[in-house]
């Protein structure tokens, strides 16, 4: 069995509704037949690069992954974390993947997020991220990139009912974004993995 560990914030979390590791797992089981991949959610809402760290141990490496992908950057933007904090913690958690003779590491940028004026605030992070995947030789997953070329408002669709107002939700994408993102991942699947 491959298994694959899906490490990440909401956007990697399963519990209300299918996200892309569940689409991810449809499609490896439509290759591959069922049984030969397992695809493992750690996603924790509100999480950051710091918080995914320190649950490597608990969350990561008791499944004794063959592939991680590592999936950050939008609480650290919205809580405006350093990037040199967020930085260090990307570099954390792909030391401690390799020290443990991981066999694949894959970083994702996270989605882009369909706000114009916030999503400049990613900017730093999203060089940040391709800096490190390029310093410790990683595989690079350019979700902002993919995101940048669909019709956002497709993907966008829901709603932020916290308050007396609703506010559109810019930054979970819904299902139709879900499925786009494992559509990638498993492009990337294929020309890097070979089972």
């Amino acid at each position: 069995m491959f298994t694959l560990v899906c490490l990440g914030d909401s956007i990697t979390y399963e519990r209300d509704e299918p996200k892309y590791p569940t689409y991810w797992q449809i499609l490896l089981n439509q290759k591959y037949g069922s049984g030969k991949v397992k695809v493992i959610s750690t996603g924790v809402n509100g999480d950051t690069a710091q918080g995914g760290y320190y649950r490597l141990d608990r969350d990561v490496l008791s499944h004794q992954p063959d592939l991680v992908t590592v999936m950050f950057g939008h609480n650290d933007a919205h809580y405006l974390t350093s990037v040199d904090v967020f930085t260090d913690y990307l570099r954390k958690i792909i030391h401690s993947l390799t020290q443990r003779h991981l066999s694949h590491l894959w970083l994702l940028t996270p989605n882009q997020i369909d706000h114009y004026s916030i999503a400049k605030q990613y900017l730093p992070y999203l060089t940040a991220i391709k800096t490190v995947t390029l310093e410790k030789n990683c595989h690079l997953v350019d979700l902002w990139h993919v995101f940048k070329h669909q019709d956002l408002s497709r993907i966008f669709t829901y709603t932020l009912e916290f308050t007396s107002q609703p506010e559109p939700d810019y930054l979970h994408p819904n299902t139709l974004g879900h499925r786009l993102i494992a559509r990638v991942l498993m492009k990337h699947f294929l020309k890097a993995i070979k089972l």
